[in-house]
């Protein structure tokens, strides 16, 4: 058995231990000090441009960057710095500007006439480009971290434009174009800008569908009076035109954004704020009348009735909206075109003339009573309104309180038409009724010209009255059909029977005479497409 000697390996354990203690009494301690990462940059990002607007020293530029960690939670100070990518060093930066809130902040804020003093203080000259790289620098008591750089390009102050600030249509304006105001001028203006080290400024109004990027506008047009004007005069008709080129179609509305672009030189400069815009196009239900005498002079044509969907407000007493005046199409026809309501509806309406500059409910649209040839005011007028219908039409005889106008001539169509005549069909007159009134053309496809619409007057019959200044004398050829304003056709005219092989077939157009005036009754036997054998 091999005995172990613990006296000598205590020993020795002793003596190593002892010469360990001496090695660690001599070393001497550095501490490297507290840890801290380096702050990512954010904003502007890499390999950006800022061109410095000498208009605008004032307005802010905002450099950002994400917060620094440091090992032992100490705040860090923060430090912009940029030097020359080219020729420059971030080690020895040519600029250095603490960050906000004396350092503290992973945000500076500078104003761009202290952003272009820094790049005249780095030795840069008026209106040059400083291709820099820029970073953060991160610093703790111990220790300091620089981010990795980012490119950007500086230009200096050299020609520069004053802010742009919009003025009109104010922001999120609707703007509703119509027929009846073609010619009405639309005005798009804004705060003229004050240029810097140039010589004039040139303006373009510039429009996009709202939300859309203005890289390629929609729209772009220089102002007025070839671009230096600090506003762009438009009428109805041009803006409509615009849209039209642009695909909208009619009494569509159009959502734009707009915004002014303003040229000095080769400077470029923008508005401070874009603005909202919507504007409807021309189109809608076109309202025609046809009068049997000339409006007096000094007198306009209004309608009145339910247009509160467009106007705000119903029965808005005539004269009182340019926007519900008709225009002159000849000197016994006017019209207005208004918008589409949102919904099918009943619209009641009434025509008005009203003195030049006034308003007044005295002079309402008159009708002839056949029965007794007088002139009376009638009920309001009513278009049941649905998707395809685009056309309503009056024949107006007189106006109410116009002495100088009489009760005028007329020729009365009173018809029974056949029991099984379908309901939904309205009955028309076609016929060659420029004998009659000029105005209302010849044969006219059934359901193209609401003027020639017979009222329902019982459950089988339907009369139509057609004034006219005075009895032409002459004679004129007409007949009945069927037809809707939204299906307009010559397929569902008047039959006979014939008697001999009960049947249905065509008949001779009917004919008649306006020497004075008169009530002309017929009956319809049977309808084509309907004959009962």
């Amino acid at each position: 058995m091999k005995v172990i000697n613990l006296p000598k390996i205590l020993a020795l354990f002793f003596a190593v231990t002892a010469f360990v203690a001496c090695e660690d009494d001599a070393y001497e301690f550095e501490p490297r000090g507290e840890a801290v990462t380096a702050s990512g940059l954010v904003s502007p990002i890499n390999r950006s441009a800022i061109v410095l607007n000498s208009g605008t020293p004032d307005e802010t530029v905002t450099i950002r960057w994400n917060a620094a960690k440091t090992g032992l939670g100490t705040a860090p100070a923060y430090t912009f710095i940029a030097a020359d990518r080219n020729s420059g060093s971030l080690e020895n930066p040519e600029i250095e500007i603490p960050a906000d809130n004396e350092g503290k902040a992973t945000t500076l804020t500078v104003t761009q006439g202290q952003l272009d003093a820094a790049l005249a203080n780095a030795g840069y000259g008026a209106g040059e480009m400083a291709e820099l790289l820029w970073s953060v620098r991160t610093t703790v008591p111990t220790n300091t971290a620089v981010a990795d750089p980012f490119e950007i390009d500086i230009k200096r102050f050299g020609v520069g434009i004053s802010s742009i600030n919009l003025l009109a249509p104010q922001s999120w304006a609707e703007l509703m174009l119509t027929a009846g105001q073609a010619d009405e001028a639309i005005t798009i203006q804004w705060e003229a800008a004050d240029v810097v080290n140039a010589d004039a400024v040139t303006y373009e109004w510039q429009a996009v569908r709202r939300g859309e990027s203005f890289d390629e506008p929609l729209i772009a047009l220089p102002s007025d009076e070839n671009g230096t004007a600090n506003q762009l005069t438009l009428t109805q008709q041009q803006l409509d035109d615009l849209l039209a080129e642009l695909g909208y179609s009619e009494s569509e509305q159009a959502d734009l954004e707009w915004r002014v672009k303003a040229t000095a030189d080769d400077f470029v400069s923008y508005s401070a704020k874009t603005f909202k815009l919507s504007v409807t196009r021309m189109g809608g239900v076109l309202y025609r009348i046809y009068l049997a005498q000339p409006v007096p002079a000094g007198y306009n044509v209004f309608i009145a009735g339910e247009m509160g969907y467009f106007t705000g407000g119903d029965w808005q007493e005539p004269g009182s909206n340019p926007a519900l005046m008709l225009e002159m199409e000849s000197e016994l026809v006017y019209a207005i075109t208004l918008p589409f309501p949102a919904a099918d509806r009943n619209i009641a309406h009434k025509f008005f003339i009203v003195p030049e500059g006034g308003t007044s409910w005295s002079h309402g649209e008159q009708v002839v009573d056949p029965a007794s040839g007088n002139c009376n005011n009638g009920d309001n007028r009513s278009l049941q309104y649905s998707g395809g219908i685009e056309q309503a039409s009056a024949l107006v005889a007189k106006w109410e309180n116009i002495e100088a106008s009489a009760c005028p001539e007329h020729i009365t169509f009173t018809v029974t038409v056949p029991q099984n005549t379908p309901v939904g069909q309205d009955v028309y007159l076609a016929g060659s009724f420029d004998q009659v009134r000029p105005e209302l053309g010849a044969w006219n496809q059934p359901g193209t010209n609401p003027a020639l619409k017979m009222r329902k007057t019982g459950d089988f019959t339907y009369s139509l009255t057609i004034p006219a200044a005075a009895a032409t004398g002459n004679s004129f050829e007409y007949k009945y059909f069927l037809a809707t304003a939204t299906a307009p056709n010559w397929g569902y005219g008047e039959q006979r029977v014939n008697a001999t092989n009960n049947g249905c077939e065509g008949r001779d157009n009917r004919s008649a005479t306006f020497n004075q005036s008169k009530v002309v009754e017929d009956e319809v036997l049977v309808w084509e497409g309907y004959c009962p054998y």
